[in-house]
């Protein structure tokens, strides 16, 4: 009879501990995309140590599950899910965790500070999502005033040269060298797109030619040597 009642215990602390790493891996799951964009469970290094985090948990390894939740925190170091499976590693390590249990203090700080950390990211995607949205708006008038300005064909020939050169239709020359495809350009074609006020197209990639301001040639001058081929 002990070894029958010794068999079942065994099998409902099975059952019980299987489904205490199901509820655990499935709350963080759940929790995680919803505070943090998913941030975490994108990347396949942070990925893992939540499910080693969970798995530990589960074994009742509760200084393993610490350590790992510490690397975790070198990745995202100001992470509310940090927050979230502290607090899972405090109410299980002191469960059950009632109200009296002394736990239960700590428990709740973490996951208030959990919620407003949350609330401060989500503040602050809204404002940066409205920015870009006005910046975006205003980019957009921008263009109608300069697009309004342009000869009608010369607006036909770069909405073509956009779409065939993958969106990359006007480029800087620097040194007689095209930047788009990498060519030298003709002398006379480069002084052309110094001194002249018509669009010059480059003779081999055919994109529009403009010459760099100061700031972008010193962006230019870290292209790798020998990327540079001379016109056919």
């Amino acid at each position: 009879m002990t070894g029958v009642r010794g068999s079942v215990y065994f099998s409902i602390m099975k059952a019980y501990k299987k489904a205490i790493k199901v509820f655990l891996f499935s709350s963080l799951l759940i929790l995680l995309p919803v505070i943090s964009s998913s941030q975490i469970l994108k990347n396949e290094v942070t990925l893992d140590l939540v499910k080693d985090c969970a798995d530990c948990i589960y074994d009742l390894k509760f200084t393993e599950a610490n350590d790992l939740l510490d690397r975790l925190s070198k990745y995202y170091p100001d992470h509310p899910a940090l927050d979230l499976i502290k607090g899972m590693i405090i109410y299980w390590q002191n469960f059950p965790l009632t109200s009296l249990s002394p736990e239960r203090k700590s428990f709740e700080e973490q996951l208030k500070k959990s919620r407003a950390e949350q609330a401060s990211k989500k503040q602050q995607i809204e404002a940066d999502l409205d920015r870009y949205v006005q910046e975006i708006e205003a980019q957009k008038a921008a263009r109608l005033e300069l697009v309004a300005a342009i000869k009608p064909e010369v607006l036909i020939n770069y909405d073509k040269l956009r779409e065939a050169k993958n969106g990359l239709a006007v480029v800087i020359t620097k040194n007689e060298l095209c930047m788009g495809c990498n060519m030298k350009i003709p002398p006379q074609s480069y002084n052309q797109v110094i001194t002249s006020d018509e669009i010059i197209y480059c003779p081999n990639c055919r994109r529009m030619l403009y010459i760099a301001s100061e700031s972008e040639q010193t962006e230019c001058t870290g292209r790798e040597p020998g990327r540079i081929k001379q016109t056919a």
